[in-house]
Formats: C-alpha cells, structure tokens, sequence
C-alpha cells in the first residue's frame, strides 16, 4: 500500500502573543506552514490509484486529524494576518511570499492569501497571487479565485475589469471571475454588473451569475439590468423559464418590474401553466396596490387552481391596501364591476361555513389561522387520505392470527415460505459483491432462490374501522415480505427491493412457520403486536397533487407551517406514500399499502434509517389483485 503524502497527525500549536516581536511572528508562521499537503493537487495525485485517494480523502476528514488540520489553519490565519499588518516589514513580506510562490497545499496558499486580500497587501503578496489567474484552476479552482480577488484589490477598478472581464465572456472561466466577484467586499467596476448578466439565461452546469448580481441588487445599476432581462424575458414568445435570477428579484422590491411580471402571468396563465405562480408570488412580494386592477381583470378571465391563486394575492393586497380597495370601489347605486365583485368574493366566509367532513374541521381551521382562503382549503381538503398508524409493542409470544410486526408468521396450513428466484443478470448489485451468507447458493442452472424476511401480517377486520376510505378489504389477511439486501431495479432515487405481498380472504386455521435455515439471522426481526389508530393529515407539500394546486409562496409558507407541526408515526397504512413522488409514479394511480419506519421494538433498519414503502397500483387494489404490489428503499 502506497504511504500518503499527507501528515497522519498534527500536533497541537498556539500562536505567540499578539505584542510578540515581528521576528518572533515570523518564526511561528514559518513553523507552522512547514508541513506536509493538506489536501489532494493535481500534481501530488499523479501515480496514486483511486482507492489511494480514496483514502487519503477518508484519512483527512476523519477525526481527530480533521480537527487537527482546522486547528493549524486557524493558527496560520492568525499569524498570517499579523504579518500582513506588518507596516511592510521585509522579513514579513518575504515570508507571506514565499509560501503563496512556492507551498505546496493549496488550502495553505489559500488560506493565506485571503488574509492578504483582505488586508489588501502587502503588495509583493498580491502580486505573487495574481500570477495564479494564468494558471488552469483544475483541483485548485478556489485558489484562481483568490488570486482573481487579488487582481481586484491590486489593480483600479477600471483595470481590474480590463483584466477581468474577457475572462468573465468565456465559458470555461467565468465560474472563477463570477466567484471571486461575489467574494470580493471591495469596489468593483460596475461594468462587471452588465457582463455579468450573459450568464443569467444560464444552462444546466453552466456559470451561474445569479449570486454575485444577487449580493449588489440594491444598486440601481443592477436593478435596471435585472428589469431590463425581465422586459426580455416579457416580450418573448412561449413560456418563459423560471431557474435563472428570479431568486435576487424576490424579497428586493425592485421598482419597475411590475408590467413584465404581469405580462409574464398573464401568458403563463392562458397557456394553462401552473408554474406562472413563480412570478406571481413575485407581484405578490412586491406588494405593490397597482397590480390590483390587472389581477382581478385576470382572475375573472380564468378558472380552478390559476383563479385561486390570483385570488390569493389579490386577498392580500386587499388586506394590506385598504385604502387602494376603497378608491376602486364604485360609486353609490352605480352598477358593481367585476373587480368589485371579484374582491367582495375574495373576502370569503367563515372556515366554519365550508361544507368539509367533521373529521377535517380542525384541519380546516388550522389552516384558516395560517393564512390560507376557504377556495384554497377546499381544494386541499381534497387531497386528504386517511391513514392508519400502527403504533408497536414488544410481544414476546403474540396471539396467533393477530395483527403484528416481525417475529415468525401466521400462514395458513402446508403454504410455501416466499421466496424470489433470480439469476445473476437480475440483481443490481452482482452476488458475487454480497457478504458470505447473504445469499443462498446458485443451483446448476445458476439461479439463486433468495428467502424473503418476515415484516408484518396485518388482521383486515382489526383495521376496517380505520379504513374511512374503504380502500382494504374488510376480511382476511395480509402478510409482507421483504429483503433490502437484495435490489432488483431502481426507479430515480428509490430502490425496488425483493418483496412479496400475499393476501387470502379466508384463510382457515393459521400455523406459526418458522422462517428457511437460508435466511440469515439479521433478517429475522423481533416480534410486535400493534396498537391501531387513524387520523386524517395534510398531504405532504411535495407531492403533485399539492404542487399543482399553483399555491403562491406565501400560501406555501402558511401550508408548509401547518405541515410541521404534524408528527408523523414510524409505521402507517394507507394514506400518502411519498415514495411514489420521489420514483415519478403519478399518486393518483398508486396507493401506499404499508410503510415500515425503522425502529428498535422489532429491530427494523432500512438504509439511511428511512421507510420502506409497500404499494400498488390503484386499479389493483380495487380488484385485490396484491400480487402487484411492489416495495421501494431509499438508498
């Protein structure tokens, strides 16, 4: 194995006092920049394989040499800046120098010439760092930076962008200018501010400009730049996108956006976007009482989710502009506008008025004290599922037939233990990476059949009070198998795992069946019984059913604080399955059939201690048809 280029322990050291000699300071900075890299080159890499950096990565971020290295860049910081502060004593300047011209740790250099930066010289320092722009950034992109902030405090501002700039309109460097700009606290050229915005319509991985224009968005130069993009973005055909700089033009209150980002919501609006709520919760931060007229002449020309969601700013403003209402209200026996209606609507009725099931009120009501309006809870209500929590208790010897987790199944007499037979071809992860004994043996025809684990039975008739929706059947019974070392497929950030759900309407006498000897022991959990109980929460934001709703930010605010304060238990039936979001499956044709939190009572740990999801298609589970259930991990 091939040693490290990297110290495996660092002693401790302090600084000396502050009143210290300059000699003295001087005699500890070079102390303690004399030590080997800190962090992996380009030119330290070559002749390691992978695993080596691999481990060399693993060796420098675990402790205690992790805390050992901050420590020694904390000292070096100190010192650092105490020669910086010299008054230009040559001995200091030389020593600063010499390590940016020569040190081979890049967090070193780094590290130093921030210092230097920030104390704007010495200038021999920054002349040194500057000579770093020529340089390819490769591994040490965070080192052409500091030297391009160099550049900026050496050089005017006029000539640092004459400098700067040519870079700035190339694509392969205008990361690092675009970096060293949102560092640099000092006086730029606002010339940078107009090159910057080339990189506002940004791609996928390309250089993004939006946080350096971001930090200066209350300069008027930069705000008539980002109206000017917006009016752009107003006049062109189609459907504008929403990634690029919107996130500087919100909360800033920029004057003058208000005709674009009205232009904008109307288009978006007619094309039956839902996603024109972007820039309408833009208008709706501006708060500004001119946008009323136009959005009550756009919510009478539109319909479901989009009305509501101009309605919901139009509420607002109202609330907030009493005055800009009265004015536009009309005269005395004169005939009442749209608008005039439209606002009189926004008003709405008392939560208690809506026609919601008793069971929801208090949601209802919870969500009413957020902020939201009666159309935009009606519309959520909707969407409320019910779901049923299975609290466990350990259960040394449970009841045979009963409703539990773990320990050995109830099946009925002469049933076959399931099991799922897979050829090498069919596991994602090859058999040959398993642990010794994870897997049985190959058989001559080199397929491998793979016990499935014992995770819960679940009595029907115990959970028919629960199931408000009816979706279960009320009798009979239901067992889940699993194994989360065996992966069979993948769907976007999810794991599809071997699974198997078996459902019998009337399964006679019950025998308690010891698991296969093939089944590992870490497969075999502990039994416990279950409590059952039932309520009726939000669904989560994330899901598509709630996104397409077009709730503006501040109604996602109010819905995301209601959505916190619900607790959500480790085991459920029924209800959302947030696992068919993250694998792209539509929720309206799936349905969550148990979810299985990790926990100690039965010893369940999946992955990064994150659910497992056992569900099935909609148009399945309405025939019984469990055999097409299907069970995801997060990885």
């Amino acid at each position: 194995m091939k040693e490290l280029p990297f110290p495996t322990s660092i002693p401790a050291m302090k600084a000396p006092a502050a009143k210290a000699p300059v000699a003295t300071q001087i005699a500890a900075f070079e102390k303690a920049v004399d030590i080997k890299p800190l962090y992996w080159t380009e030119k330290l890499s070559k002749g390691f394989s992978d695993e080596d950096t691999s481990r060399g990565i693993n060796l420098m971020n675990s402790k205690p040499l992790s805390d050992q290295v901050r420590a020694r860049l904390a000292v070096i910081e100190e010192l650092a800046g105490r020669l910086a502060a010299s008054g230009g004593d040559r001995k200091a300047v030389d020593a600063l120098t010499k390590v940016l011209r020569d040190h081979a740790c890049p967090r070193i250099t780094v590290k130093v010439g921030e210092v230097v930066v920030a104390n704007r010289g010495p200038k021999p320092a920054l002349v040194e760092m500057v000579k770093w722009t020529a340089r390819q950034a490769g591994w040490e992109h965070w080192k052409w930076v500091t030297g391009a902030k160099a550049v900026l405090a050496l050089e005017s501002p006029a000539d640092a962008f004459k400098k700067l700039s040519p870079l700035l309109a190339k694509r392969d460097t205008a990361k690092n200018v675009l970096d060293a700009l949102q560092l640099y606290d000092g006086e730029i050229d606002p010339r940078f501010f107009a090159a910057a915005t080339k990189w506002l319509p940004h791609e996928l991985h390309a250089p993004d400009s939006q946080h350096f224009l971001g930090k200066h968005r209350a300069r008027p130069e930069v705000q008539a730049l980002l109206v000017r993009e917006l009016e752009v973005l107003a006049a062109a055909k189609g459907e504008p996108e929403w990634g690029y700089f919107y996130e500087m033009l919100r909360k800033a209150k920029i004057p003058g956006t208000l005709p674009a980002l009205l232009k904008i919501v109307r288009r978006a609006a007619k094309r039956g976007k839902w996603r024109f709520t972007t820039p309408l919760s833009m208008i709706d931060e501006l708060d500004d009482p001119a946008a009323l007229p136009p959005l009550r002449e756009l919510r009478d020309s539109l319909k479901g989710t989009s009305k509501s969601a101009v309605s919901a700013v139009i509420a607002k403003l109202e609330k907030q502009h009493p005055d800009a209402v009265a004015a536009s209200a009309p005269a005395k026996g004169a005939k009442g506008t749209k608008g005039a209606k439209g606002a009189k609507a926004a008003k709405g009725t008392k939560v208690a008025k809506l026609a919601v099931p008793s069971v929801d009120a208090a949601l209802a009501q919870r969500l009413s004290k957020a902020g939201l309006s009666d159309d935009r809870i009606g519309q959520i209500l909707d969407h409320v599922r019910t779901r049923i929590e299975l609290e466990p208790k350990r259960a040394k010897n449970p009841a045979v037939g009963t409703t539990r987790f773990g320990g050995e199944p109830d099946l009925p007499a002469k049933t076959a233990w399931p099991f799922v037979t897979m050829k090498k071809r069919d596991f994602v992860v090859s058999p040959d990476e398993y642990d010794e004994g994870t897997l049985p043996a190959a058989d001559k025809q080199g397929r491998y059949h793979v016990p499935l684990a014992f995770i819960a039975q679940l009595d029907l008739a115990d959970l028919a009070p629960h199931d408000a929706d009816g979706l279960l059947p009320k009798t009979g019974m239901l067992w889940f198998f699993a194994r989360q070392e065996v992966v069979i497929g993948e769907r976007r950030d999810l794991q599809v795992i071997a699974s198997h759900v078996r459902y019998v309407k009337h399964p006679g006498k019950l025998v308690r069946t010891a698991p296969p000897d093939t089944l590992p022991d870490r497969d075999h959990y502990e039994p416990a019984a279950v409590k059952l109980s039932h309520a009726r929460p939000l669904p989560p934001s994330s899901i598509g059913a709630i996104r397409k709703l077009g709730l503006i930010d501040s109604e996602t605010t109010a819905y995301e604080a209601v959505e916190r304060k619900v607790t959500s238990p480790t085991h459920t039936a029924l209800g959302w399955a947030i696992a068919t979001y993250f694998a792209g499956i539509p929720e309206a044709k799936e349905q969550l059939l148990l979810c299985v939190g990790s926990d100690a009572v039965s010893g369940f740990g999946w992955g990064d201690d994150a659910p497992i999801f056992f569900c099935i298609p909609s148009a399945a589970l309405a025939k019984q048809d469990f055999a097409k259930a299907y069970c995801l991990m997060d990885e």
